[in-house]
């Protein structure tokens, strides 16, 4: 083995393919598939715990523009600012792979493929003016829109955890109607009060 070689986990395989992670690649693997689910749930303080201090996001491939360097804490804004705007997303990920750096035990990369859907049952049926002013419906099919391709991620080892220093949108693919991204801000904040009231207290 050189002393630039690598280890490397992938999950998702078959059970004669199944191999012992270590602990740092069990950690790094399940991290990235609760960044899927935190996501989902709007769990924004959960999520944003997976995020070193200051993160960079390249989603350059999919809205163009230049990646952007930031707190995980205004990362978290954004993202606040978006999704509880949806009636659902669902982000399926797989074939995570993580590797290890072995030159410098406190960094590593991984990948992992990814979908997110997002969906709002009532975008098809908001009103809109046509060209002459009269109200009329929007087709139904606005109501969905999905993204999918591969995440990148370099990652870096804190206080016993190993968390996300920078995430990289790549391969993307879309169907749907990107029209359903305008609505989604618009409900963010009044959905997520609600959603906030939902959440158990197990400490009383």
């Amino acid at each position: 083995m050189s002393a630039n070689a690598k280890t490397s986990v992938k999950t998702n395989t078959s059970a004669t393919e199944l191999t012992t992670p270590s602990m740092a690649e069990a950690t790094i693997a399940r991290n990235l598939a609760s960044y899927a689910v935190l996501a989902d749930q709007n769990a924004f303080a959960y999520l944003g715990r997976l995020f070193a201090p200051k993160v960079t996001v390249d989603y350059t491939a999919l809205w163009g523009g230049e990646p952007q360097s930031l707190t995980r804490e205004a990362l978290m804004q954004q993202w606040a600012g978006f999704l509880p705007g949806f009636d659902v997303t669902y982000h399926q990920v797989s074939d995570i792979k993580v590797e290890l750096d072995q030159d410098n035990a406190t960094n590593a990369k991984a990948t992992m493929r990814f979908s997110a859907s997002h969906f709002i049952k009532d975008a098809g049926n908001r009103d809109k003016a046509d060209a002459n002013g009269v109200s009329v419906k929007e087709h139904e099919d606005k109501g969905f829109w999905q993204v999918a391709g591969r995440y990148h991620f370099t990652l870096t080892q804190i206080d016993g955890d190993w968390l996300i220093t920078s995430v990289t949108l790549t391969e993307p693919s879309e169907q749907g109607s990107r029209e359903v991204l305008a609505i989604a801000p618009e409900r963010a904040a009044t959905n997520l009060a609600k959603r906030q009231t939902k959440l158990v207290d197990y400490q009383n």
